[in-house]
């Protein structure tokens, strides 16, 4: 039995480890820009959120206990694990999740907001994927990273708020 803990164990941190550098590093979201995005949804009356390349979980988290319905897509399988015992822990379940992926592959058209904190040579293909995806009068929050094309309509410090026409 106890072998077999620690072969999961290594599989666990071989996949982890395999996954992680296949994206940017994880850095987790503070605490003043958590409240700018907050902000944001409320003011925009954000109905349906998702957090592409969610992390720890800590802003699906967050977003969740003020109310609304939130999914996270994470590709790291220790940070999706981590995530869902979080939500699990805080009760949170009818209204946060996390979804283990790439969100390459993840259509975000049922969302009408999408918060991301990504890294700046993915931003191009992002902004195509979300002009596509997205209806018109979908929010995007980019935590410090810019689109190449869009203009933000909103600036907060390194929060960039998109609405699109």
């Amino acid at each position: 039995m106890f072998a077999l803990v620690i072969i999961i164990g290594l599989i666990v941190l071989v996949a982890g480890l395999a996954f992680g550098m296949q994206g940017p590093p994880f850095v987790a979201t503070d605490d003043n820009s958590a409240m700018q995005i907050l902000k944001t949804v409320e003011e925009h009356s954000a109905k349906r959120i998702v957090d592409l390349g969610s992390g720890n979980g800590k802003l699906v988290i967050f977003l969740a206990t003020q109310g609304y319905k939130v999914d996270g897509i994470e590709l790291n399988p220790l940070l999706v694990l981590r995530s869902r015992h979080a939500i699990k822990k805080a009760g949170l379940q009818n209204r946060a999740s996390i979804k283990w992926g790439s969100f390459w592959s993840h259509n975000v058209s049922g969302y009408d907001t999408v918060v991301l904190y990504a890294i700046k040579h993915i931003m191009p293909k992002m902004e195509k994927k979300l002009t596509t995806e997205l209806s018109s009068g979908s929010l995007i929050i980019s935590n410090f990273f810019t689109f190449p094309n869009l203009q933000p309509d909103e600036t907060f410090g390194r929060i960039r708020i998109y609405k699109l026409g």
